[in-house]
């Protein structure tokens, strides 16, 4: 998920130049094909209870729904101790786990990488 400043200025740049469209429309959230998911930056900071949000950073955020948190169990194991210690200490609400992660280690990328895998639609060719 991608918090935006200008939801409407930037569905039309993943239109443009990625060619996605909206598939979900909640208003202050959208999802887009391939999963990505944009957030106002207003309706972020009430979710998360901060006033202040900075940009330009490499943070970024991974929304875990009941059925990906078993897959993540799964490949528990595979993971780094960092990754698998920042999922565990996220909070789960009732609708799924937010987990933030800030990259400092770029040998975590193919964590990353694994975790985004399992957001990831099968290929039904």
């Amino acid at each position: 998920m991608f918090v935006v400043i200008d939801i409407d200025r930037s569905i039309e740049f993943y239109k443009k130049v990625l060619e996605l469209h909206i598939i979900l429309d909640f208003g202050a959230n959208k999802t887009l094909t391939g999963g990505l998911a944009l957030q106002t930056v207003e309706t972020y900071k009430e979710f998360i209870g901060k006033s202040n949000i900075s940009f330009g950073g490499d943070n970024f955020e991974i929304y875990f729904e009941e059925d990906e948190r078993a897959k993540f169990e799964d490949i528990k194991g595979a993971l780094s101790d960092a990754v698998c210690r920042r999922y565990d200490e996220a909070k789960t609400y009732r609708d799924g786990k937010w987990v933030m992660f800030e990259p400092t280690d770029t040998d975590e990328f193919d964590d990353y990488m694994k975790l985004l895998a399992i957001k990831r639609k099968p290929n039904r060719k």
